[in-house]
């Protein structure tokens, strides 16, 4: 993910396997787990968060791409071979916080990683 900033157009979690993403608004972030009530909350994962490119003091670690897998399909024929390399980001949550549905994110590369790896900060307003 190369360096840029954004805004938060959707917040939403998995609540379970094979259930549909719920919205939520505002969302907690919880540092090393992910979104609370998402069913990727796990520690060390590297895939407690997605962003997208419709695309915090949250700071996430982008892991890399989001490969579509075969549950695509089951939601329609084909989606997951027309999500290929579209599917968006992964990320780690390194410091938790409070993110609401309209916050702007700045993405900038750590300087302790390299490659596709990269921090998100939500940008403080007063």
């Amino acid at each position: 993910m190369s360096a840029g900033s954004g805004v938060i157009t959707s917040l939403q979690i998995c609540p379970g396997h094979g259930l549909s993403m719920r919205p939520v608004d505002p969302a907690v972030f919880v540092a090393d787990l992910g979104l609370e009530g998402c069913r990727h909350a796990k520690p060390k994962s590297r895939r407690q968060v997605l962003l997208m490119e419709e695309e915090t003091l949250v700071e996430l670690w982008v892991t890399g791409p989001c490969h579509p897998c075969g549950l695509m399909d089951d939601i329609r024929d084909g989606l997951q071979e027309e999500l290929r390399g579209r599917r968006g980001v992964l990320a780690w949550v390194k410091a938790g916080g409070r993110v609401r549905v309209g916050d702007r994110i700045e993405a900038t590369p750590p300087e302790e990683f390299a490659g596709d790896d990269a921090t998100v900060q939500k940008q403080r307003h007063p």
